[in-house]
C-alpha cells in the first residue's frame, strides 16, 4: 500500500508577502538551485497522453523557513512547477518524492493566491512603492482567472496606460513576461521539512489531452499521412534539461525539434526513426518556456508491411484463378478451394486488434484488409462449389475471378500506398508550431528545412 506523506501540519499559514518574495526570486531570477529537470510523456491513445515531470533541486541555504510544523520543525516552500490552467483538461494529478511516497497537491485557490502575490510583489519591485488599489485588483484578477478570460485581463491591462504607474509597468519587459505567463499558468510551491535533507527529488505527473491524431478517417486512418505534435512545455528552467517522449508500439518517430520559446531558438533537431525521442540541454538556466514539434507515423515492418504483403498474396491468388479458369471449371478436388483460405486467414490474421493507439489510427486500414481476405474467401467459396455435376462456364469464371481480381489490386494498392507513404505534412506542421508559439507568446521564426517542404499544402 502506498503511503501518503500529506504536506507538513502547520500551525498558522506562511507570510504571503515573504512567500511570495521568495518565489519570485526562485522562480524569475535564479535558478540555478534546480539542477535537473526531465520530463517523460508517454502517447495513451490519439486524444491523451501521461506526462510526467521530475525535479532535482536544492534550495539556496540563505532560503528562511517562513513557518515550522507543530514538533518545530522548520518549513520552506520551494516553487517547482509551472502548471497551464486547465483545470478540466488535466486528470490524475500524482505527486511524489523520491522514496516514492504521495504527497499532497496545492489547491487551485492557494496556487491562485501565491500567483496574485507574486505579481504584486514584482510590481512593487518595479515601482519601488505601494501599488495603488486599482493596479492591485487587477493583477490579482490575472491572476486568479482562467484562459481565456485571464489573456483578456491580461490584454486590457498592458493597453491600458492611463496613469504613470500602469505606463512604469507596462514599459518593463520582464514584468510584462510575468503577467502573461501567470495569466496562462499556476504556480505550485511545494513545503518541505528541512530535516528531511537538502537535494530533494520531486515528481509530478498528470493526464493531459492532445489534438486528435485521427480526426481525417480519409486520409489518417489508411495510415497515408503522418502525425504531428506539439508539446507546451510552461517551465523548462534548470541547470540540466531532459525531454523524453516514449511511442507505443507500431509507431515510430521521424523527426522532432526543441524550441525554447523565451529566446527564441531552435535548440535542437533530431531524426531518430524509433519509438522513442530525448533531447538533453544545458542551456535553459535562463529559459522559462518551450515548445517540442514531433513527426510520428505508424511503422513500416508492423502491420503495414504485413498487411501490402498479405494483399498481393490475395491478389495473385484471385488473378491465378482467372488466368487458370479453364482448368478450374471441371475441377473436382478441394484444392484449389483450400489454396485460396490460406491468403484470406492471412490477412484476417494481420487485421487483428493491436495497440489502442494503432488500431484506432489504421482502422480504415485494418477494414482494407479484413475486405482483401473477403475477397480470397469469396473466391474460395464460389471453387467449393465446382464439380462434375454442376460445372462452370469457363467465360462465367473469367467474369467473377477477373472482377474479385480488379478488386484484390485496388485494395492492394491502397495498402502499398500506406506502406510507402507515411510521412507528416511539414508545412501544416509549421503553421501549429507557430500559431502555438504565438500563443505562448513566443516570435519564433522555424528554420526552413527540418519542418518545410515546398510541395507542402494546407491541411
Amino acid at each position: 500500500m502506498t503511503r501518503l506523506r500529506r504536506a507538513p501540519k502547520l500551525p498558522s499559514e506562511p507570510d504571503a508577502s515573504a512567500l511570495a518574495k521568495q518565489t519570485h526570486r526562485l522562480v524569475c531570477n535564479d535558478l540555478r538551485w534546480v539542477y535537473r529537470r526531465k520530463e517523460a510523456v508517454v502517447l495513451l491513445d490519439q486524444l491523451m497522453t501521461r506526462r510526467q515531470v521530475s525535479v532535482d533541486f536544492a534550495l539556496p541555504a540563505d532560503i528562511a523557513p517562513l513557518a515550522q510544523t507543530r514538533q518545530g520543525a522548520p518549513v520552506r516552500y520551494a516553487p517547482l512547477f509551472l502548471l497551464r490552467k486547465a483545470p478540466s483538461r488535466f486528470t490524475r494529478f500524482d505527486l511524489r518524492d523520491e522514496k516514492g511516497a504521495a504527497l499532497a497537491m496545492p489547491t487551485r485557490s492557494e496556487n491562485g493566491r501565491l500567483a496574485g502575490q507574486v505579481l504584486l510583489h514584482a510590481a512593487r519591485q518595479v515601482l519601488g512603492r505601494k501599488l495603488s488599489s486599482a493596479v492591485s485588483v487587477d493583477l490579482e484578477a490575472i491572476a486568479h482567472a482562467y484562459p481565456p478570460h485571464s489573456r483578456g485581463l491580461a490584454a486590457a491591462f498592458t493597453e491600458n496606460g492611463s496613469s504613470r504607474e500602469r505606463r512604469l509597468l507596462i514599459g518593463d519587459d520582464e514584468f510584462l513576461a510575468l503577467v502573461w505567463e501567470l495569466a496562462d499558468s499556476s504556480i505550485l510551491s511545494i513545503p518541505f521539512v528541512q530535516d528531511e535533507g537538502l537535494r530533494r527529488i520531486i515528481k509530478l505527473s498528470y493526464d493531459a489531452p492532445i489534438a486528435d491524431l485521427a480526426y481525417d478517417p480519409t486520409r489518417y486512418r489508411y495510415g497515408f499521412r503522418g502525425y504531428s505534435l506539439v508539446f507546451d512545455l510552461p517551465f523548462i528552467g534548470a541547470r540540466n534539461y531532459h525531454f523524453e517522449l516514449e511511442c507505443p508500439p507500431g509507431m515510430e518517430i521521424m523527426e522532432a525539434g526543441f524550441v525554447d520559446a523565451s529566446e527564441p531558438k531552435l535548440l535542437r533537431v533530431a531524426r531518430s526513426f524509433s519509438r522513442q525521442l530525448h533531447f538533453y540541454s544545458d542551456e535553459t538556466l535562463k529559459s522559462r518556456k518551450a515548445l517540442v514539434h514531433v513527426d510520428l507515423r505508424v511503422s513500416g515492418d508492423g502491420f503495414l508491411g504485413g498487411a501490402a504483403l498479405a494483399g498481393i498474396l490475395v491478389a495473385i491468388s484471385v488473378t491465378a484463378c482467372w488466368a487458370f479458369a479453364g482448368e478450374l471449371r471441371e475441377s473436382t478436388t478441394a484444392a484449389p478451394s483450400l489454396l485460396m483460405l490460406f491468403p484470406g486467414l492471412v490477412a484476417n490474421y494481420l487485421a487483428r486488434p493491436a495497440h489502442h493507439l494503432t488500431q484506432v489510427l489504421l482502422a480504415n486500414a485494418r477494414r482494407v484488409v479484413l475486405a482483401s481476405g473477403a475477397i480470397a474467401f469469396i473466391a474460395a467459396a464460389r471453387l467449393a462449389v465446382i464439380s462434375q455435376s454442376q460445372p462452370a462456364a469457363e467465360c462465367t469464371l473469367k467474369w467473377e475471378f477477373g472482377g474479385l481480381a480488379i478488386i484484390a489490386w485496388l485494395l492492394a494498392l491502397v495498402l502499398i500506398i500506406a506502406r510507402d507513404k507515411r510521412v507528416p505534412r511539414p508545412f501544416t506542421a509549421r503553421r501549429d508550431f507557430r500559431r502555438r508559439a504565438r500563443a505562448a507568446e513566443a516570435q519564433i521564426e522555424v528554420v526552413q528545412g527540418p519542418f518545410s517542404s515546398p510541395s507542402s499544402s494546407e491541411r
